[in-house]
């Protein structure tokens, strides 16, 4: 049987996190992101300084799967969603559907009234799926590659 658990920040597990992040992003197909786009993306060499202090300030929530991170999400106190990657070998396994879960939960307990994200081409469609609606395409430019995203969001009932 598989278990699926999800916690709070841990400092220790910041290589791990970054890990995940970095390998998922490079894993998109070709075809949705290009190799440079992707660069661009999640560059390397990996700048560990601005990872360890964005993850001590987001206070991301971390999925464990058999006793393994898989995945984290970050919540911000105005209901902005900054991340959600899972490491691309425990994709479509519920892990994201779990962390979004855990993010309802916070969101219902702070009395949020939406939740919205910048959504990727990939996750576009998951977010979609949960009932986000699009407002808006956005293009980003970094290192002289643009890449796209969406503007989207979720009302949420009170």
């Amino acid at each position: 049987m598989f278990e699926q658990t999800i916690y709070n920040y841990d400092a220790q597990q910041n290589d791990r996190l970054i890990e995940i992040f970095y390998t998922a992003v490079h894993h998109i197909d070709s075809n949705t992101y290009t190799t440079e786009q992707k660069r661009a993306w999640a560059p390397y060499p990996i700048d560990y300084a601005f990872w360890y202090d964005r993850l001590s300030t987001k206070q991301p929530w971390m999925a464990w799967f058999n006793n393994k991170l898989v995945g984290f999400i970050e919540l911000d106190n105005d209901g902005y969603i900054d991340c959600l990657y899972v490491d691309p070998q425990y994709q479509g396994q519920g892990i994201a559907t779990s962390l979004y879960n855990k993010v309802i939960t916070i969101a219902q307990q702070k009395r949020l009234s939406k939740l919205y994200v910048h959504a990727s081409y990939i996750a576009r469609p998951v977010f979609l799926h949960w009932g986000f609606r699009c407002i808006q395409r956005n293009e980003v430019r970094r290192k002289e590659q643009v890449l796209v995203n969406f503007t989207m969001e979720k009302c949420l009932a009170l």
